[in-house]
């Protein structure tokens, strides 16, 4: 066979796609030993992910100089200690933790692993599809091995990774889960509370002393934020129309309680009018007692001022003259 135009020296089969795609990632690195375990790679991106043929992942953060592996740990385990060897890079294995898994009585729809990625993405995350399900990306040290009907935790059970869960449960599971596997107490204790503040149910998860008091501490400052919250926005309304009054609206007058439309339409003069209309609401909501009360006294003052006012009384010398008796009477 005779040789093409301009590729005198090329042996078919000797360059490996992925080799050369995984050496330029990684510099200084002889790939060529790994050809045969290479099944994906993806490059961009600002952390590099590569897949080996038997199931792992590695991820690859040159800023952060390490070397993270999920999933199954054998050859990606060795590829990654190999990379981090090179590059004097820290090689971290995010090992299998505990799981959740939908309750029996509200089963999960079935998806396809394409339906389960896009739900995710969907959520902000960045997942994406495997043999092996749908693996996501819940933060540093963390990623979730999504089947369906059940979760598995890979790492550590960040704060990020815990609402992932409880999002999982909420939404695609009608708020009901069960753990599954082995938890540690602090890690139950922060899907509970994790589980209470979206309303899930979550069995087999036991909350400790602490946590309840926790939860218990956590609901009355929630309750007291909602009470002045509550407040302000009762505040709000009566503070925008004195406002509005104050700048000549009548029809906000009209809508104000006594006390207030005494204070703007009675106590206040026209140049405090004017200066009043210029004020921050902010200021007006904390003032608006003070101002009720001498509305309150300006009202008191008119109620006095027209008790002590004389009675428009006749006066008996004004009297109407006599009639003129008709001519001739």
């Amino acid at each position: 066979m005779k040789r093409m135009p301009g590729l005198r020296g090329f042996r078919p089969g000797k360059q490996d796609y992925k080799t050369s795609l995984l050496s330029g990632i990684v510099p200084n690195f002889d790939a060529s030993p790994w050809a045969d375990d290479l099944h994906r790679i993806d490059r961009d991106s600002p952390k590099p992910r590569i897949r080996t043929r038997d199931g792992g992942w590695i991820e690859l953060d040159p800023k952060a100089r390490t070397v993270k592996t999920w999933g199954n740990s054998g050859r990606a385990t060795a590829l990654a200690a190999a990379i981090a060897d090179s590059q004097g890079w820290d090689a971290e294995l995010l090992r299998p933790a505990g799981g959740m898994m939908a309750a029996p009585e509200r089963p999960a729809l079935r998806r396809s692993a394409e339906e389960l990625e896009s739900w995710w993405r969907a959520r902000g995350y960045d997942a994406v599809c495997a043999e092996d399900g749908v693996w996501v990306d819940v933060g540093s040290g963390a990623r979730l091995q999504d089947i369906g009907d059940q979760v598995c935790l890979h790492g550590a059970l960040t704060p990020e990774a815990a609402r992932a869960l409880i999002l999982k449960a909420s939404e695609a599971w009608g708020g009901v889960a069960e753990l599954s596997g082995h938890w540690t107490q602090a890690d139950k204790d922060t899907l509970w509370l994790e589980a209470q503040r979206s309303g899930v149910r979550l069995g087999a998860c036991e909350p400790s002393a602490k946590a309840k008091a926790a939860w218990e501490a956590e609901s009355a400052e929630a309750a007291q934020r909602a009470d002045t919250l509550g407040m302000v926005k009762s505040a709000t309304g009566p503070a925008r129309l004195l406002l509005d009054a104050a700048a000549g609206d009548v029809s906000a007058l009209s809508k104000l309680d006594p006390d207030l439309r005494a204070f703007v339409a009675s106590y206040l003069d026209d140049d405090q009018r004017a200066e009043l209309a210029k004020a921050d609401i902010a200021d007006v909501i904390s003032e608006l007692h003070r101002f009720r009360e001498l509305g309150c006294e300006e009202r008191a003052k008119t109620e006095r001022e027209r008790d002590v006012r004389p009675a428009n009384v006749r006066d008996p010398l004004d009297v109407a003259p006599p009639p003129v008796p008709a001519p001739g009477l």
